[in-house]
Order: structure tokens, then C-alpha cells, then sequence
């Protein structure tokens, strides 16, 4: 029998290892496994922090907390100079068992504090970062010879991660999946083991496995009570803040969730509804009422005393889109206005199965015969859709869900521009598109828009106003910006008659609702009246106005973004991101400086040039990664599905390209790789809208499979930079790999910050266009006299 192949490998201040081609690929899957559970328990926490926080605060703790996995490559990175061990992997071995556990204590740890303690929250969030940062950042020494091959493991094992992570909040939820991350991460330890050949490390791996499969399975059957720990405020001390809470506090119960990749829907019964409907929130906000109907529409007739049926009280009815049906109440109101077709596009399709859930209860009122019910984005449908409709109706729509990534802000694409040209194209002549706003803040943005695009079209700002009908609710008595609440913005295809308007007024007073504006006969006491006359021009009306209401677009279409500038949360965001990179590089040059007076000899040259490629390399690739998922948003419709397939094909792709990079010959076009990618982001940015003009038709198995071939190209070269600058540190400072790794890491977040920021003050062009200039400065950057032949 022959000997298995042996490999040798030699680094710094450790002794030479020799291991088999066995072991290796033991290895690359235990870090594949590794980067999987980082990816979701990323996504985990994005899904129990957005159930207990607002979005902006999602977006603060999961930011810092990635931070982590740069502060364990800079603790290898300073420590591993002090380590009694002559081999790294015994010390991935013990990372790897405490990583299992932290997954566990994170998440039980986080589920029972209240949401006020967000530094603990940041902190205990970050640990488990902080380790999978050593381990991944070790394993670049371990493995330094092969840094491609590690690099497609982690990267892959991301790809995979972003799949693999939506089904198992699917089947258990965001709580039980941080658990079974403990228990999965446990086979990583398990494998590092057996390379080892040490029994003691094989069998406590083994235990560790048993016992957090076990508690595991634990957890799962005693849900309910973990479950209590993240809502009741009495365990929690706190109030969570959340519509969810309020309900629960009052004697509510919960008789339905469920979690996956998007948000957690519950179902609440309230015994003070007077109504005695049921609620739908989704990550404890954004409720939505289910009504009691048995198909008798005389038992429901209250409902045309509501302000949301007000609408359907005019003109024809009989073609409806809903978008955001929610519980069914919209369709009620379409069914009462006599709709005879009802087409309702829902995001969630969790809302979908807790209707359906409730069929009894509801009427069974998504699968009548005229309701046709689609789980898609409403604006990703509506841009396929080749069908007009005597009413496009969307009630209370609002994103304020952090993504899956947990680094986005809350965009908003059916209140864009362009989604208001799509909806007047697909209205019949007559039609009417009605919106059901919040407060003065998106009713003028979304008012503002309407004219903005009736002006794009060739109609007078004055003209505009006669196609606007605004109708206030009942609970407001006043005229001023605060007394709006909760009103219905109706815009006709066609200019409202004095008539209309009349009956309109008419039919507002009898019901106790109060007009904001109706052209012709409610104008001169509104406070848009200077708008409407032309007195004020709609551009003096933003720019002196204290909120941000630009009209928003598909390039940047942040539509509740009302603050002025930088969104605050951002900028601090920003602000510490930058100091705690700062800080980090500081100490490194500290570090260097010190190393370099005690040893004379000590090449040191090449510290600014590699801290300038490896911040531009992570600053750059998320410049270029963030906008790319958002533009295809639009295209793929469910944001869920968009992120998934984006993130899998371009991670993916990007891990193929660094295995390549090795058996690329020509240093040349090695060097060249940089400038490529940011000539091929600029071709992204010129040909997409084309591309998605021409596929836009396409099912969506069809549009997935397309947008994986589109990214595939850049993802590729995107695996390129980071090995090859692997490849160059180890020339001529080895020790400074894990270092390398971790500003990457760090920076990555620094630019995923400044991707948003960039978004919303410039737009997702401009932010693919800034990735562009990061690629191209990493080609043009002098390298030191050593690395010019790399």
C-alpha cells in the first residue's frame, strides 16, 4: 500500500507541521463550517434584535458586532508572540469549543436583557464574533501556503450560510437556530480534533457535541418558555417598546408565530377589541387587523365607517390591486366597494399562512373565488404586471424591518418616482391609486412625488393638485402638520370635477372625517394651499421645509428617511467605526515601531502599503457587494430571495476566483485583476437597467438563475485581490497575516456604512461608482521595491 501524500508546513515561531492531504480537506471544511454558522448567526441576531428593537438600533449592535471577528484576528495577531503552544491548531481546537458554547450563551444571555442595555448588547453580541474572527484569522497561519484554498472555504461557507440560514429559522426559529449554531459549530471542533491525533481533544469534542445537541433539543421543547424570556417585560424588566408588548400587556395572547429569514409573525387575540378582531404584527410592530366574517357582508357593514373603505365609496371598484393585504381588512374594504376581482400582493408570506391559519375565523377570505393572492414584492410585481386596474390601493405600508444582513436602512420601493409612473400606467382611464399614510412627514413626501412626477410629464405644478384628494382622519381637530394622522392620499388618473370633489367633501362630513385638500373646493384653508395656487414652488416647499421630503427614487429610495443629511445613527455609526479602526492600526504601528528597535534588521517598509490595501480591499468590496443586492431587489422581487441568491452567487463566485488565483501564470495580469474589476463595475452600472428590461418578464425560478450568471463575472474577479495580498504580505511580513485579515474584516463594516450613507445622500450609482475608484486605486497604489514582482 502506499504512503497518503504528506504536505510540509513551515511559519513563524512555529514548528514545522507535517499533515496529510486527509487532514487538509478535514480542515478547509471544518473553517467552511466555521464561516457557515458566523453568516447565521449573523442573520439570527438580526431576526431577535429586530423583534425587540427598532431598526436603527439593529443596525448599531450588528454592526459593532461584527467588529468582532476583526478584534480576534488582532488578538491573534498581538498574543500569539506570547503562546506556550508550538502548534496554532490546538489553539483553533479550543476556539472552536468555546465558539460552540458562546453561540449558546449569546443567545440565551440576549433573549432575557432588555433592550435599554444596549452596550451589554453590543458586547455579548460580539463574542462569538470575536472568536470566529481567531479562528478564521489563525487558520491563515495554520494554512498559510494554501491562503486561497482558506479564503474559498470561508467564503463559501458564507454562500452557503445565506441559504441554509432561511430554512432553519423556517422550521425553528431565531432562538433555537443561535442554539443549534452551538451544536453545529461543536463538528467543526470535532474535525480540528482528528487532525490532531489526540484522543483527549477527539473525545471531549465528541461530549461537546453530545451535550449541546442535547440541550438543543432541549431548548426546542421548552420554546414557550424562551419565547416568554424575549417578550414579557416582567422577565425582561423592561418594556420592548413594540406594538406586540402592548397588546400582550393588556390581557392579549398569542395564539400563532412563527419565524423566518424576513421577520416573526405573530397572531394576537385581544379581548378588548370591541370588534373582535384579531391582530398580525410583524417583529412586534407594523399590525395589521383580521376581521371576523362569515361571508355575511351586512355583519361587517361597520367597516364602511372607516376611513380606509372611505375611497371605495367612489367610481368604479371593479379591477383591485392590494398591495400589503396584510390581515385581510383591505380585501374586506375592496369586497364592500364592489370589487369583482381583487388581486393582493403580500411580502410575508408568514401573514399569508396565519390567514390561512385563521380561515374560520376570517372567511376563508385569501382563497374566495375573485381574490387572487401572490406572495411577492408589490413593486417587483406591479413591474412585471402587463395588467391596468380601476383601483391600486396600499394602506400603511412601511419596511421598517432590518434585512437580513442586519446593515441596511429601511428602504422603501413602492413610494419611489419611478413606482408612482408604474402605478399611473397600470391605472384604466379614471382610476384611482390610494394611499393610507401616517403623519404629515410621508403624506407630503408621497404628495410631493405625485406632483413631481404629473410635472415630469408635462403638467403644470397647479394642474397637478387637481388630480390630488387628501382626507383626514376623524381623531384629528386641527389643520397643523401635527394633527394629521393616519390620512388617505387619492390620486386620479384624471383631474377631479368640481362634482367629484363636492360629493367627496359631502360624503367626509357625514362620516366625520375632515378634507386636508380637494381641488375646487377644500384648497385656500390647506396647508398646501400655496403649493396648489403656485404661489410656492413644490422646490422652495423642501428646501425651506424642517423634514427631508424629496421625493425618492429607485437609486435612492429611502422614503422614511425624513432627517436632513446624514441620518444621526448613521454618522455615530460612522464615527465609531472609524475610531475603533483608529485605534486598531494605532496600536499596530505602536507594535511595529517597538518590533523594529529590537531588531535592527526588521523589514517594516511595507506596514503602510498593506494597511492601505487591505482598508481599501474591505472598504471596496462592500461598496460594490450593498448596492448590488439593492438594485436587484427590483428585479428578483421577495427582498429575502434577492439577498439570498445575490449573496450565495457572489460569495460563492468570489471563493471559486481565489482558487484560481494560484494557476494564474501571468504576474501581469495578476497585477491587472484590480483595474478589471473596477472597468466591469462600471459596465454593471451602464447595462443592468437594460438587462433587467429585458429578463423582467421571466418567472422567477428563470430571473434567479439569470442574476447568478450576471454576478457571477464580477464575483469571480471580486475572489481575486485578497489572496493575491495574502500572497504578498507573506513575502515580506508573514508574522502579519492574521493583522491583514482583521482590518479587512473591519473595514468591511466601515464601508457597509458608508455604502448606506453614500446611498442616501448620492444613490446606489454612485456608491457602485465609488467601488470602482477603490478597485482602481488598489491598481495604482506604488508598492514597495519586494512586492513589485508579485
Amino acid at each position: 500500500m502506499s504512503k497518503e501524500k504528506t504536505i510540509k508546513i513551515t511559519f513563524p515561531r512555529f514548528s514545522e507541521i507535517e499533515f496529510t492531504l486527509k487532514a487538509n480537506i478535514l480542515f478547509i471544511i471544518g473553517i467552511f463550517v466555521i464561516s457557515t454558522t458566523v453568516l447565521m448567526f449573523e442573520v439570527t441576531l438580526t431576526r431577535i434584535f429586530s423583534l425587540v428593537l427598532l431598526n436603527h438600533f439593529v443596525v448599531l449592535i450588528i454592526s459593532l458586532a461584527i467588529f468582532g471577528l476583526g478584534i480576534g484576528a488582532f488578538l491573534i495577531y498581538i498574543f500569539r508572540y506570547r503562546s506556550k503552544y508550538d502548534n496554532p491548531l490546538k489553539i483553533i481546537v479550543f476556539l472552536s469549543f468555546l465558539l460552540s458554547l458562546m453561540y449558546i450563551c449569546s443567545t440565551l444571555f440576549i433573549i432575557h436583557y432588555s433592550f435599554l442595555d444596549l452596550f451589554v448588547y453590543v458586547i455579548f453580541a460580539s463574542i462569538p464574533f470575536i472568536f470566529a474572527g481567531a479562528i478564521l484569522s489563525l487558520s491563515y497561519i495554520y494554512y498559510h501556503k494554501h491562503y486561497g484554498k482558506i479564503y474559498f472555504a470561508d467564503l463559501s461557507g458564507a454562500s452557503i450560510g445565506c441559504i441554509l440560514v432561511i430554512i432553519v429559522l423556517q422550521f425553528f426559529g431565531a432562538i433555537n437556530t443561535g442554539i443549534l449554531l452551538g451544536a453545529i459549530v461543536s463538528l467543526s471542533a470535532i474535525l480540528f480534533s482528528i487532525i490532531t491525533k489526540l484522543k483527549k481533544w477527539i473525545l471531549s469534542s465528541i461530549l461537546l457535541f453530545l451535550i449541546t445537541s442535547t440541550f438543543f433539543v432541549l431548548v426546542v421543547n421548552a420554546s414557550d418558555f424562551f419565547e416568554a424570556q424575549l417578550l414579557n417585560k416582567e422577565t425582561n424588566g423592561q418594556n420592548i417598546g413594540k406594538e406586540l408588548n402592548s397588546f400582550i400587556s393588556r390581557g392579549g395572547e398569542i395564539v400563532y408565530t412563527e419565524w423566518n429569514a424576513f421577520a416573526r409573525t405573530d397572531v394576537v387575540e385581544d379581548p378588548n377589541q370591541m370588534d373582535g378582531s384579531k391582530m398580525i404584527f410583524t417583529d412586534g410592530g407594523a399590525g395589521t387587523k383580521m376581521v371576523e366574517f362569515d361571508g355575511d357582508f351586512n355583519k361587517i357593514s361597520f367597516l364602511k365607517n372607516m376611513l380606509g373603505f372611505f375611497p371605495f365609496y367612489f367610481g368604479n371598484n371593479d379591477n383591485t390591486l392590494i398591495i400589503g393585504p396584510g390581515g385581510g381588512l383591505d380585501i374586506l374594504f375592496a369586497l364592500l366597494g364592489g370589487a369583482k376581482k381583487i388581486t393582493a400582493v403580500e411580502i410575508n408570506s408568514s401573514i399569508m399562512r396565519a390567514v390561512q391559519k385563521f380561515s374560520d375565523y376570517n372567511g376563508n377570505i385569501y382563497n374566495l373565488s375573485n381574490v387572487d393572492i401572490i406572495i411577492d414584492d408589490g413593486r417587483s410585481f406591479i413591474n412585471r404586471d402587463k395588467e391596468k386596474y380601476d383601483v391600486i390601493y396600499l394602506s400603511m405600508i412601511y419596511t421598517g424591518i432590518a434585512d437580513i444582513s442586519g446593515l441596511s436602512m429601511a428602504e422603501n420601493y413602492i413610494f419611489t418616482k419611478d413606482a408612482f409612473q408604474e402605478y399611473i400606467n397600470h391605472l384604466e382611464e379614471d382610476g384611482k391609486l390610494i394611499f393610507m399614510f401616517h403623519h404629515y412627514e410621508d403624506l407630503t413626501r408621497g404628495i410631493l412625488t405625485a406632483v413631481e412626477v404629473l410635472m415630469d410629464n408635462g403638467i403644470s405644478q397647479s394642474t397637478a393638485f387637481k388630480h390630488i384628494a387628501i382626507i383626514n382622519n376623524s381623531m384629528s381637530h386641527g389643520n397643523g402638520n401635527d394633527d394629521i394622522f393616519m390620512p388617505v392620499f387619492i390620486f386620479k388618473e384624471s383631474p377631479f370635477s368640481q362634482e367629484e370633489a363636492e360629493e367627496i367633501a359631502k360624503t367626509s362630513f357625514v362620516l366625520g372625517f375632515k378634507p386636508i385638500f380637494l381641488p375646487s373646493v377644500f384648497e385656500e384653508d390647506s396647508i398646501y394651499a400655496s403649493l396648489a395656487s403656485g404661489e410656492t414652488t413644490y422646490r422652495n416647499f423642501i428646501k425651506y421645509n424642517i423634514y427631508n421630503i424629496e421625493p425618492t427614487t429607485d437609486n435612492s429610495p429611502f422614503f422614511y428617511n425624513f432627517e436632513k443629511g446624514i441620518p444621526e445613527n448613521l454618522l455615530i455609526l460612522f464615527i465609531i467605526s472609524l475610531i475603533l479602526i483608529a485605534i486598531f492600526i494605532s496600536i499596530y504601528f505602536i507594535h511595529k515601531k517597538t518590533e523594529q528597535n529590537k531588531k535592527k534588521k526588521q523589514k517594516i517598509k511595507g506596514i503602510y502599503y498593506f494597511t492601505l490595501y487591505f482598508m481599501l480591499l474591505g472598504i471596496g468590496f462592500m461598496l460594490v457587494e450593498l448596492p448590488l443586492i439593492q438594485k436587484f431587489i427590483l428585479f428578483l422581487g421577495y427582498p429575502v430571495l434577492s439577498i439570498s441568491v445575490l449573496l450565495f452567487s457572489l460569495l460563492l463566485s468570489a471563493g471559486l476566483g481565489s482558487l484560481t488565483i494560484t494557476s494564474i501564470k501571468s504576474k501581469r495580469l495578476n497585477q491587472l485583476i484590480p483595474l478589471i474589476i473596477s472597468i466591469v463595475v462600471v459596465f454593471y452600472i451602464i447595462f443592468l437597467p437594460i438587462l433587467f428590461d429585458w429578463f423582467i418578464s421571466k418567472n422567477i425560478f428563470l430571473r434567479s438563475v439569470i442574476a447568478m450568471f450576471i454576478i457571477f463575472p464580477l464575483g469571480f474577479l471580486l475572489g481575486f485581490p485578497f489572496p493575491k495580498g495574502i500572497k504578498m504580505i507573506k513575502k515580506i511580513l508573514p508574522n502579519d497575516i492574521p493583522w491583514a485579515w482583521g482590518i479587512n474584516a473591519t473595514t468591511s463594516i466601515l464601508g457597509s456604512i458608508l455604502a448606506m450613507i453614500l446611498a442616501i445622500i448620492f444613490g446606489y450609482n454612485w456608491v457602485l461608482l465609488a467601488g470602482s475608484i477603490i478597485y482602481a486605486l488598489l491598481f495604482f497604489i506604488p508598492k514597495p521595491d519586494e512586492l513589485k514582482e508579485v
